[in-house]
């Protein structure tokens, strides 16, 4: 009894040549030193790849199912989700510039200049505004 394929694979004959086989389709003899074993029946490993599910979630949620560390969407929190009124205090100097453009738009300040110059524009603004907390 010839070996059979257990997945699609992709073999090249020649540089020139590559031949497609699908599941359960014969290994030409030419092909038998050119695939891996883990490509032909009776060579399935049955446990399932840890990679493909998220410990901390149910194997039953359809959002983590399939997830994998490098395809998790990575946070959408920005500088400007930080909420104006909250106790928390914004560290300027790990923000993006695009981030403290974003700030200073959405408190109706200037966008010009470097990173620095809006740095020292924001805190400016933060002052003045503990200030007028204050009165």
């Amino acid at each position: 009894m010839g070996k059979k394929f257990n997945a699609h694979v992709a073999v090249h004959k020649d540089p020139a040549e590559t031949v497609w086989f699908a599941p359960g389709d014969d290994v030409p003899d030419w092909a038998v030193d050119l695939v891996g074993d883990h490509v032909l029946e009776g060579n399935e490993d049955d446990t399932e790849d840890v990679r493909l599910t998220d410990p901390e979630n149910e194997e039953d949620d359809p959002a983590t199912k399939w997830a994998t560390v490098n395809t998790l969407p990575p946070s959408t929190e920005t500088a400007s989700d930080v909420d104006e009124d909250s106790d928390e205090e914004v560290a300027y100097d790990d923000l993006s510039k695009d981030e403290l453009k974003a700030l200073c738009e959405q408190r109706e300040l200037p966008v010009s200049g470097n990173k620095a110059e809006l740095i020292a524009r924001l805190e400016e603004d933060d002052e003045a505004a503990e200030e007028d907390d204050t009165e």
